[in-house]
């Protein structure tokens, strides 16, 4: 097991933006874990950073809602976990702004990025919901059916998951703002979606991208195919600002090149080691050589034994690879 010591020493002060002055709102008071509202980033694009620790105090958030303000009202990118989450949510927007909400896109199927719909419906039942057709099925499997249905329920109150889709390379307009979307066939799921603001040149990216944290990859997911997402990502012009699913967000070296990094370091060590004809649990040698690669943050959000499932992910997708061919 690794130890905790600073992840990846590409650490950049987030970018010079002006942000709305706290004193003149009402911010959510998480205990420990302190206040929370929504900052301006960039041009019409407000983003509300979730908490680092997953506990009691934390009320099921940790991940970054973001809005839009359009002429006519408010997009949301990724409402939350809970229902509870959904009400603060709104009621952060709401000091900022009286307009509706008109729409929400979720970036993929997983519950901390959508179980807080149903109190926006609530709300709003007019706001369209979109997000790519993947999300139906993953989430129905993963959350909607026997006893974890229940679980979900006591979290999401009621279930709503988009009826509008959207695929890659789709560019769309809601209330006058524009929107590209790509998709990756599979990376942190098969349902990813990353959308990009054109107005103000700013990216959402969900968990395609993490930030101070690692996540857990499934039989959906593909991490060499995120690494080729993130290398296509690399290619495109600069955006203005990189929004993660999880920790804070910033430029392309703070977010981007970070994470690229790492995965690209876990594909190269195993590839070796599949080369050297190991198998899977003999990745011993490149596990030091990891090690001695990265320093891990004290403030690391995830379990470090995500990086062993990283590294058994990665043989397995190899190996595939190699019996298809």
């Amino acid at each position: 097991m690794l130890n905790r010591r600073t992840f990846i020493g590409a650490c950049f002060s987030t970018l010079g933006l002006s942000f709305l002055d706290a004193k003149a709102l009402k911010p959510w008071h998480l205990g420990h874990h302190g206040d929370f509202y929504f900052k301006q980033m960039a041009q019409s694009v407000y983003v509300m950073h979730g908490a680092k620790k997953r506990d009691h105090d934390a009320q099921c958030f940790i991940h970054n809602p973001a809005f839009i303000e359009s002429k006519n009202g408010i997009i949301i990118i990724d409402t939350g976990a809970s229902y509870v989450v959904g009400k603060a949510v709104l009621n952060q927007i709401a000091q900022i702004s009286p307009k509706p909400i008109i729409a929400i896109f979720n970036t993929h199927h997983h519950s901390d990025h959508w179980f807080a719909n149903g109190a926006i419906v609530e709300a709003y039942p007019d706001v369209k919901i979109y997000g790519h057709q993947n999300i139906i099925e993953s989430a129905t499997h993963m959350y909607l059916q026997g006893e974890e249905r229940l679980i979900s329920q006591a979290k999401a109150k009621s279930f709503y998951l988009p009826s509008y889709f959207v695929d890659d390379d789709e560019n769309m307009t809601i209330d006058g703002e524009d929107f590209h979307i790509q998709h990756p066939k599979s990376a942190h799921s098969n349902s990813d979606i990353s959308i990009t603001h054109l107005q103000s040149n700013v990216i959402f990216l969900g968990d395609i991208v993490l930030e101070s944290t690692l996540g857990y990859f499934s039989e959906i997911s593909s991490i060499l195919q995120n690494i080729t997402f993130l290398e296509k990502l690399s290619q495109q012009k600069r955006y203005a600002l990189y929004v993660v699913g999880h920790g804070t967000s910033g430029n392309y070296q703070k977010t981007v090149a970070p994470y690229l990094y790492y995965l690209s370091s876990i594909k190269e060590e195993v590839s070796k080691a599949y080369e050297e004809d190991k198998g899977i649990f003999e990745l011993e040698e490149a596990h030091k050589r990891l090690k001695q690669k990265f320093t891990w943050k004290e403030d690391f959000t995830f379990p470090l034994r995500f990086v062993e499932n990283h590294m058994e992910f990665v043989y397995a997708e190899l190996e595939k690879e190699d019996n298809f061919l």
